[in-house]
């Protein structure tokens, strides 16, 4: 499917009324367009929901976690560390126009929240975590795709420490006993180490050449 499609879908759903859906998806769109996005925009949206839609089935709430995976970026700027927080007070706001319930709201906020700090306490917040990280366990051109646009998003950050502090992530993820903790994600855990071994090398050599 393409977005249109997977909104449309989602709206159906939930019963969203046609200038409701409207008005919400041009917002989404916009925010995700924004220029200082290289990654966290439409194309990350449109392959977590084509993930996701190899596994709904296992999802305990997937209309919640699939409104969760349309907002959860939709605030971002890369000079914050609250996006994760601001983008569940935005999808808050976004579900109490939509007419939807706020125990609906309350557990799409908590799954936002989730990918945070990417440490997951119920089964459909692993779901989103590991959807969100898909990325890292892709193949070498897709995953050194993604590097490029993380950098292109910190192209404020001056090089050496931008190195450091991109290891230092980078290093936090293959510390994990396990990447990927659902059963679905967990063929991309070899790839994904690997990914991070080349990335963090890269980083440290590159390094020691700026001395």
């Amino acid at each position: 499917m393409n977005l249109d499609e997977h909104w449309a879908s989602l709206a159906r759903r939930l019963n969203l009324q046609h200038n409701v859906e409207h008005s919400l998806y041009v917002s989404l769109q916009i925010r995700y367009s924004e220029p200082h996005r290289a990654y966290h925009n439409l194309k990350h949206i449109k392959s977590m929901l084509d993930n996701f839609d190899s596994v709904r089935q296992t999802a305990e709430a997937p209309d919640a976690l699939e409104w969760a995976i349309w907002c959860h970026d939709v605030v971002y700027d890369p000079q914050r560390k609250d996006n994760e927080e601001l983008s569940a007070i935005e999808s808050n706001r976004l579900t109490r126009a939509s007419g939807l319930s706020q125990d609906f709201a309350d557990l799409a906020a908590s799954l936002i929240m989730a990918t945070a700090a990417h440490e997951p306490k119920t089964r459909d917040e692993a779901l989103i975590v590991d959807l969100d990280l898909a990325i890292l366990g892709a193949p070498e051109p897709d995953f050194d795709a993604y590097e490029g646009q993380i950098r292109s998003e910190y192209s404020w950050v001056p090089e050496q420490d931008y190195r450091v502090g991109r290891s230092k992530v980078l290093q936090t993820f293959l510390d994990r006993d396990q990447i990927y903790t659902t059963q679905p994600f967990h063929h991309l855990e070899q790839a994904a180490r690997s990914n991070l071994k080349r990335s963090l090398a890269a980083l440290e050599v590159e390094a020691v050449d700026l001395g």
